[in-house]
């Protein structure tokens, strides 16, 4: 997939989103106030759940590479010479 491909799919997903919720909160306006900041909450912990499950996941995939992969990560950046003078 190029990067013109994937921007694509980050701004038909964005758009989609943005529909998705501005469509919530037309019903979440008509919620009481009390009502309104537990819906809220239990949104965000949603989400942030997604959120921790996707980061241990990732976390997984990294510490399952070789470690030549670790040490190639972790070492500090090669300096070339500046030829041009």
């Amino acid at each position: 997939m190029s990067c013109d491909e994937l921007e694509s799919e980050g701004v038909t997903k964005r758009k989609q989103l943005t529909v998705l919720f501005e469509d919530i909160a037309q019903t979440m306006v008509k919620i009481p106030d009390v009502d309104l900041e537990e819906t809220k909450r239990e949104i965000f912990n949603l989400v942030n759940k997604k959120e921790i499950e996707l980061l241990m996941q990732k976390q997984i995939h990294v510490q399952s590479l070789p470690q030549q992969y670790h040490q190639h990560m972790l070492s500090p950046p090669v300096q070339h010479s500046n030829y041009s003078s």
